[in-house]
């Protein structure tokens, strides 16, 4: 696989799939040196605050409202148990030339529950601290956002093998990344939440 030469990684054909994280819990665990890229992955879309990563593919997750059948003298009925089931949301990252997103993610992974603490009981506080929110906007050929989905309690679940070979094909160095969330919520184009109270 040929490296990428930076994080913006086809200027030719720019990014559709914008995912913005409010913040990334494992960048300060990384040195100097290696964080000189880190103004590489800020995108201004709406807020300078955020950062933004290169998506290749995202997979919107499903939403599924469940049901109960309530039995009657004729028939049993469908009515909602008013528990929502959301489906895993998955994106394939670009990756840059240097690892740094790989490097943040694994380390971001490892700060939920590090490997020489397999018997200590994480606490609540851990959990907060190393999730984030994120913002899946997809926009047109204008750049202008047609769909912004908010994801709330956010953090990376697992990272694919990494492939290394010599090859010469010219192939952009992906990364498949399987996210946890407690909930997503759309949002207008603005930024600014939907009033969904009827």
């Amino acid at each position: 696989m040929s490296d990428n030469t930076n994080l913006n990684l086809n200027a030719a054909r720019q990014d559709a799939y914008f995912f913005r994280l409010g913040e990334i819990p494992s960048l300060q665990l990384l040195t100097p040196e290696e964080i000189t890229d880190a103004d590489a992955i800020r995108v201004i879309i709406a807020d300078q605050e955020y950062f933004n990563l290169s998506l290749k593919t995202a997979e919107i997750p499903s939403i599924t409202l469940g049901e109960i059948k309530i039995d009657t003298m004729f028939s049993p009925i469908a009515e909602t148990d008013m528990k929502y089931e959301f489906g895993t949301f998955t994106t394939q990252l670009k990756m840059d030339s240097k690892y740094m997103i790989y490097k943040m993610l694994l380390l971001w992974i490892q700060m939920i529950k590090p490997p020489d603490n397999f018997n200590q009981y994480w606490m609540k506080k851990t959990f907060d601290i190393t999730s984030t929110t994120g913002i899946l906007t997809i926009v047109d050929n204008f750049k202008t956002p047609i769909l912004c989905l908010e994801f709330y309690e956010i953090r990376p679940l697992s990272l694919p093998p990494i492939p290394l070979s010599y090859t010469t094909n010219g192939e952009e160095m992906v990364m498949d990344v399987t996210w946890s969330y407690s909930y997503f919520m759309p949002k207008k184009t603005t930024g600014e939440a939907f009033s969904l109270l009827i």
